[in-house]
């Protein structure tokens, strides 16, 4: 939800690193600067400072970070459900893999909405075993594993 009202919401406090290639976890989407400033601005995401600059937002919201759930049951046999989150609609691929990394299943793919989402998994004819289950979205992957037991 976007932060509103008056005084200060929200403070960010940045360290400058200069290497290649610079990289920030803090994924930061819809920020809104104060008119007049241009000294920073929001680049896929990303906010971009010129120099040090105190500035003062209108409108920010934190996207967050896909989330992947623990599938359910776990262990498992022979079917299992796995949810996952988004904060805001993304692309996604939602892959079930072997520990060696063989590509097993592919059980979501595509554009969804943000919210909660369940995709079921039947490992028909494959072994007891660990088994992975992988989330992408964006630049961001999430790995999680379940166990198959017959």
């Amino acid at each position: 939800q976007p932060l509103v009202g008056t005084g200060t919401l929200l403070l960010l406090r940045a360290w400058a690193v200069w290497e290649d290639p610079s990289q920030s976890p803090l994924n930061v989407r819809d920020l809104v600067w104060n008119a007049g400033n241009p000294r920073a601005e929001t680049i896929d995401g990303l906010v971009a400072i010129d120099s040090i600059c105190n500035q003062y937002l209108k409108n920010i919201s934190f996207g967050g970070l896909p989330l992947l759930r623990g599938n359910h049951p776990n262990p498992f046999n022979p079917t299992t459900q796995i949810d996952f989150e988004l904060p805001a609609p993304a692309d996604i691929r939602l892959d079930v893999l072997a520990l060696d990394g063989r590509h097993i299943a592919t059980l979501a793919t595509g554009r969804f909405d943000a919210g909660t989402h369940r995709a079921d998994f039947t490992a028909a004819g494959l072994p007891s075993g660990l088994y992975l289950y992988r989330l992408q979205s964006g630049g961001h992957v999430v790995t999680r594993s379940m166990l198959l037991l017959r």
